[in-house]
């Protein structure tokens, strides 16, 4: 099974769009069946009671937009791991107990596979964040007798695109590695390198490309370098699409001179470039979500399965 895709796949009559379909609704039954699914809702569920507990008793002035936001700091810990440990393991781990071959044998090629894993994932997840933000709305106006619709809603498409970066991160993972401990601790590595490691990146790329690290404004394409982050990504996502004060949860050490997140500066009598907008955050969690897994999918097509 080198480098081929299935016969059968040539041969059948369906569309290969409908056997991705049928991929990935195997997927979803099989997030049903394994209780992954109420896990993940049971988890979200009590992660959005935190945050609007939370926001109720800050020492800010209780609010539903800071509930909002809140909760947006708090799915940025549990959607990535999420999305991780469901889509690391969709192919590496049916590849290690020889379950793949089983699923080719039905019909689908490879292409079909990887896309139809990759939508399966993504609907699981939708699923749940579905449900989230529908039990948000009764909970916030029993808690505040108001409901931030727009910020809620907001929060929910870009929840959901920086849940697909990170799903099209893991898809690509699971389709190059061979097991699931490679899976995983390349998916977990890639995880650190986005919470904890970027700054350092980006400082190093600074000092490689000028010799000294980065102090006070920070040039343009260190901050889109930055803002290539899927974290930093999605808070910028979240207010190109209306909701404020979403902050990226991550581990920072000073190596950007306090300018991380920061644009151009003020009287600087520079505009910022376009690739700066936070327009173009979408189409970075969208790219996260696409190129990772196409990627993964050119070596799952070369790789021997046997």
């Amino acid at each position: 099974m080198k480098g081929t895709e299935s016969p059968s796949a040539a041969s059948n009559g369906t569309t290969a769009i409908t056997r991705s379909i049928v991929v990935a609704r195997k997927e979803c039954t099989h997030a049903v069946r394994s209780s992954t699914l109420r896990l993940l809702i049971a988890v979200l569920l009590l992660v959005t009671v935190v945050a609007f507990r939370g926001a109720g008793g800050s020492g800010a002035a209780p609010s539903p937009l800071l509930a909002v936001d809140v909760l947006a700091l708090l799915l940025q810990v549990i959607v990535p791991i999420a999305a991780i440990l469901v889509g690391c393991l969709t192919l590496a781990g049916e590849r290690e107990s020889g379950s793949l071959r089983f699923l080719f044998g039905l019909a689908p090629s490879r292409t079909e596979v990887v896309f139809g894993k990759f939508l399966g994932t993504i609907g699981v997840l939708a699923a749940t964040l579905g449900v989230t933000f529908v039990f948000a709305v009764p909970l916030s106006y029993f808690m505040f007798g108001a409901v931030a619709i727009g910020a809620l809603a907001g929060l929910a498409l870009t929840t959901m695109l920086l849940a697909g970066a990170f799903v099209g991160f893991a898809i690509g993972v699971s389709a190059i590695a061979a097991s699931r401990k490679q899976s995983i601790a390349a998916a977990v590595s890639g995880y650190m390198l986005v919470t904890f490691l970027w700054e350092p990146v980006v400082a190093g790329a600074h000092y490689a490309v000028t010799g000294t690290l980065p102090d006070g404004a920070l040039p343009a394409w260190l901050l889109f370098l930055e803002r290539l982050n899927p974290l930093e990504a999605y808070a910028a996502a979240a207010g190109a699409i209306g909701v404020e004060n979403v902050h990226p949860l991550r581990i920072t050490f000073g190596l950007l001179g306090g300018g991380t997140g920061r644009s151009i500066p003020d009287g600087s009598g520079t505009t910022a470039p376009i690739y700066l907008a936070d327009g173009v955050a979408i189409c970075i969690l969208i790219g996260w979500m696409l190129v990772p897994t196409l990627i993964g999918l050119v070596w799952f097509r070369r790789v021997d399965l046997a």
